[in-house]
C-alpha cells in the first residue's frame, strides 16, 4: 500500500472523474477521455513475458475499463497519471497535477448494512438451489446478497481511502464517473490478464480466515468446486484460443492474503490471430467463479433467485494497454469484495457458491461473514 497514493487520493474531493488501481503497482489517474472498445488494441504482438494474474503490473499508457455483471462496457484512454512501485516510488505518464488537499473525513454508517432478505430466507434459497442441482439442472451456483447502509459521515473517496489502507488487495479500485454511483473493490482475483496473445485467468473457490490454511488446501468440497470453474473457464477460453493451447499449470494454489487464505488454479490459452477485446470478453464474460455451472443455466437461476441486478458487482475492471515494444498488455479483475456508493447511500454484495452438499446456515455465515470484513473498514458492521 502507498502512501503517496493515499495522500494524492486526499487532493481529489471535487474532481468528477477519478480511475484509480491499487496493488502491487498503484495508478492514480483524473485526467482522461472518452473512449470505446473499438479504440482498444488487439490482443497481438510478440509474446515477450508471461500474464501476471498475482495484482497490478505496470501500467505504461492506453485505456481502462469497467464492465457490469450484465455486459455494460466503459472504457477511457489514459491522458496522464501518477503510478507508485510497491516500494512508493512515484512515476509519471505525462504531466499531472494535483490540486491541493484536504483532509479525508472518516466514513462512518448511520447504522448496521441490513441484509435484502434473512438468515430463514437465506437457507429457503440455498434449499431450492440444492433441489436444481439434484435434478440435473446445474452443479452449482454463486448465491449473492446485497446488504444496504447509509453514510453518516464521509464520502465515496473516504470509503476508498479507508479500504485501500485498512484492507489491501492485489486488485483494489476506486472509479468515480459523473452520473453514476462509484465502485469500489479490493478484489483478489484475477479475471483475464494478457501478454501478447498469451491470456491467462485465475478463478476463485475457497476461503478461510487466517490460521486456516492447512484446512484448505485438503478442502474436499472447495477442491471440487475449484475442479468445476476450471474446466468452465477452459471452455470459455477455449472458444477464443488456439486449439491445444488451454493448460491448466495450477490447478490449485494457496493465495495468501492478510486476511484470509483463497484456493485458486491458473488456465492458460494463446489466443487466435484477429481476436479482439470483443471477442475475448464475450467468450469469458461474467467470470465463471462469480456464476456457477454451467455458465448460462446458473445465470438463469441468478436472475430467479436474486432481488436485483448486480450492477459492478460481479462485473471487471482494470487496464488494457497500448502497443509496448509491439506487444500489448492487459489485466482485468473479478469485482468481487465490491460496494456501490450513490450520494450517501451504500450497497455492498457477499456471495458463495452453493452446491449439492451445502449447508443454509452455513452459507448464511459465509455472505455475513465476507460482508463484516468490507463493513468494518466504514466503521459499522451487519
Amino acid at each position: 500500500m502507498s502512501e503517496g497514493l493515499l495522500a494524492a487520493l486526499a487532493c481529489l474531493h471535487a474532481e468528477p472523474q477519478i480511475w484509480c488501481l491499487s496493488g502491487p503497482w498503484s495508478l492514480l489517474t483524473w485526467d482522461v477521455e472518452p473512449a470505446t472498445v473499438a479504440d482498444l488494441p488487439l490482443p497481438s504482438g510478440a509474446d515477450h513475458g508471461q500474464p501476471d494474474g498475482q495484482g497490478w503490473a505496470r501500467f505504461t499508457g492506453g485505456f481502462l475499463v469497467q464492465a457490469d455483471y450484465a455486459g455494460t462496457v466503459e472504457v477511457v484512454r489514459v491522458r496522464s497519471a501518477l503510478l507508485w512501485d510497491s516500494a512508493g516510488v512515484l512515476y509519471r505518464i505525462g504531466n499531472p497535477q494535483l490540486p491541493p488537499s484536504r483532509p479525508l473525513t472518516t466514513p462512518r454508517l448511520a447504522g448496521p448494512l441490513i441484509p435484502a432478505w434473512d438468515g430463514a430466507t437465506h437457507a429457503q434459497k440455498v434449499t431450492a438451489l440444492r433441489g436444481h442441482i439434484t435434478r440435473g439442472d446445474c452443479y452449482q451456483v454463486n448465491l449473492t446478497l446485497p446488504f444496504i447502509g447509509t453514510l453518516v459521515a464521509g464520502d465515496d473517496l473516504a470509503v476508498a481511502s479507508a479500504l485501500i489502507a485498512q484492507s489491501p488487495a492485489p486488485f483494489a479500485a476506486f472509479i468515480r464517473r459523473p452520473g453514476r454511483p462509484s465502485v469500489i473493490s479490493h478484489s483478489p482475483e484475477n479475471f483475464l490478464a494478457t501478454a501478447g496473445t498469451q491470456v491467462m485467468s485465475c478463478p476463485i473457490k475457497g476461503t478461510r480466515r487466517r490460521g486456516l490454511r492447512d484446512e484448505l488446501l485438503t478442502a474436499t468440497k472447495d477442491r471440487a468446486e475449484l475442479a468445476m470453474i476450471v474446466d468452465l473457464v477452459r471452455n470459455d477460453l477455449g472458444r477464443v484460443a488456439q486449439p491445444g493451447s488451454v493448460q491448466v499449470p495450477q490447478p490449485a494454489r494457496i493465495l495468501d492474503l492478510p486476511y484470509v487464505h483463497h484456493l485458486v488454479a491458473d488456465v492458460t490459452a494463446r489466443l487466435r490471430p484477429g481476436t479482439t477485446w470483443v471477442d475475448l470478453l464475450a467468450a469469458a464474460s461474467p467470470a465463471g467463479s462469480i456464476t456457477g455451472a454451467p455458465k448460462r443455466m446458473a445465470m438463469d437461476l441468478i436472475a430467479r433467485y436474486e432481488v436485483a441486478p448486480r450492477g459492478p458487482y460481479c462485473g471487471t475492471f482494470g487496464w488494457i494497454g497500448d502497443l509496448v515494444a509491439g506487444q500489448t498488455a492487459a489485466q482485468l479483475a473479478v469485482a468481487i469484495r465490491t460496494l456501490t456508493v450513490d450520494d450517501n447511500h451504500v450497497t455492498l454484495h457477499a456471495g458463495s457458491g452453493i452446491v449439492a452438499d451445502s449447508d443454509g446456515a452455513a452459507e448464511w455465515d459465509e455472505v455475513r461473514a465476507k460482508a463484516s470484513a468490507m463493513a468494518a473498514a466504514l466503521g459499522g458492521a451487519v
